[in-house]
C-alpha cells in the first residue's frame, strides 16, 4: 500500500497532474480523500502512515527483549511524524492539521509515560498508578476532543446542507409566485 502511494505519487508529479490523481485512479481516490492535492509531500501522506505501521510492527517483533528501547524508538518516529505533520500540513482543513498534531502529541505523551512501566525506570508503586491514571485522563481527553471536533464539522455540514434546502425551497416558491401573477396579467413568460 505505501509502495503503491509513493509510485502514484511519483508518476503524477512527473506528469504535472497531481489534481487528476483522484479522476485517473478512482479506486484509490479515499486515500487522497482530505489531503491538499497541489502538494506532493502531502500526497505520501498515506504512504508515510503505512511506513509507519510496518516500522512499529518490526520494532515490537524484533526488539523483544528491551522495552525501553522500544519505546525510545517508538518516541523517534513519532517525533518524526510531527515535524512532518507541521512541515507539509497535508490535509486541506488547518482544523485537521491541528487535530492531527494534538493527536500526536498525545501518543507521544503516552510513549513517556510507558516509559514508567518499562524495567528501564523504577517507580513506586503509588507513583506508576498515579502516572496510569495520567495516562487515561491523556486518552480521554484525545476522545473528547475528537468527537467535539467531529460533531462541529457535522453540525455545520448539516447547518450548510439545511440552509441550502431551505434556499432552494424559497427560490421555488418565489419562481411559482413569479409565473402565477404573470399568467393572471396575461403576460408572455419569459425566463431566461
Amino acid at each position: 500500500m505505501g509502495a503503491l502511494n509513493f509510485a502514484l505519487v511519483r508518476k503524477a508529479t512527473k506528469t504535472n497532474t497531481l489534481t487528476d490523481l483522484k479522476t485517473d485512479y478512482p479506486k484509490i481516490a479515499a486515500m487522497y480523500e482530505l489531503l491538499k492535492p497541489e502538494n506532493s509531500f502531502a500526497l505520501v501522506y498515506q504512504g508515510i502512515y503505512v511506513v509507519r505501521r510496518l516500522i512499529l510492527a518490526v520494532i515490537v517483533v524484533f526488539m523483544r527483549e528491551s522495552k525501553v528501547f522500544q519505546i525510545f524508538s517508538m518516541i523517534v518516529l513519532s517525533l518524526a511524524i510531527i515535524s512532518y505533520i507541521i512541515k507539509v500540513q497535508p490535509f486541506e482543513s488547518p482544523g485537521l492539521n491541528r487535530l492531527e498534531v494534538f493527536n500526536e502529541f498525545i501518543v507521544l505523551s503516552c510513549l513517556y509515560h510507558l516509559l514508567m512501566f518499562s524495567d528501564g525506570l523504577d517507580g513506586s508503586d503509588h507513583l506508576i498508578y498515579n502516572i496510569g491514571w495520567s495516562m487515561d485522563i491523556l486518552l480521554i481527553l484525545q476522545f473528547c476532543l475528537n468527537m467535539i471536533f467531529f460533531a462541529y464539522n457535522f453540525f455545520v455540514k448539516i447547518r450548510l446542507l439545511a440552509r441550502r434546502f431551505f434556499f432552494l425551497q424559497r427560490l421555488k416558491m418565489m419562481q411559482a409566485q413569479l409565473e402565477k401573477q404573470l399568467t393572471e396579467t396575461n403576460q408572455p413568460v419569459l425566463l431566461a
